[in-house]
């Protein structure tokens, strides 16, 4: 009886190391201002923010990749704000140096791969920076970006 015994306990001890939980994790964002647009300005219009995508994750742990969309553009070379029919470029990315445009990893963007652990909250900051000297009529210019995080 006891020979049989520790064959149940083996059993249930294999059992339960290979049960995983799936990462529970939720998004939020906050609206990215750029602020007034100088068409004169031979200088870009260079918009910063910080904090603005918060992933938290309440289970789970692992590697998570942080993508941005094109836009209402469709492209990211430019991205494009409109107010109406007119529009200013611009593009986001992935730190402040402005050099890798934030994108989904493919077609010369980049995107940003962390990882998380149970119970964590990361922010990442958004970097923006419209094209000097576009000829445009004063206005509210926007565009909508969709933020994906894969887990």
């Amino acid at each position: 009886m006891r020979g049989l015994c520790i064959l149940v306990l083996v059993s249930i001890a294999l059992l339960t190391s290979s049960i995983t939980y799936a990462a529970t994790c939720t998004v939020a964002t906050n609206n990215f201002n750029f602020g007034n647009y100088d068409p004169m300005s031979t200088a870009p219009t260079i918009g910063t923010g910080t904090n603005l995508i918060t992933v938290n994750c309440t289970r789970g742990k692992g590697t998570m990749t942080v993508d941005l969309s094109t836009g209402g553009n469709g492209s990211y070379f430019p991205r494009v704000m409109k107010s109406g029919t007119n529009i200013l470029t611009y593009n986001l990315y992935t730190t402040a140096s402005l050099v890798t445009v934030w994108g989904n990893g493919t077609g010369g963007t980049g995107d940003i791969v962390q990882t998380f652990k149970n119970n964590s909250t990361t922010t990442f900051s958004v970097y923006g920076q419209s094209t000097a000297q576009q000829n445009v009529i004063p206005g509210s210019y926007s565009d909508s970006i969709t933020v994906t995080v894969n887990f």
